[in-house]
């Protein structure tokens, strides 16, 4: 959280670009962009994968009869 804050504070108060945050540290200019357009740092509630069927569901009666 602290590199956040970092590259933050070096857009906002120091005036960097954003390539030259990202030459400074090491990271993609995309995920610079993320960490200078997002204000609301609390953890997102990601919504449940919907699970399906394996490929081989079809067949399992075929290879375990009794289970």
């Amino acid at each position: 959280m602290a590199k956040i804050h970092d590259i933050r504070n070096a857009f906002f108060n120091e005036g960097a670009s954003i390539s030259e945050i990202a030459k400074d540290y090491a990271i993609d200019r995309k995920t610079v962009r993320k960490y200078i357009e997002r204000d609301d740092w609390s953890d997102e509630e990601k919504a449940p994968c919907a699970c399906r069927e394996g490929i081989l569901s079809a067949f399992k009666p075929n290879f375990f009869p009794s289970i």
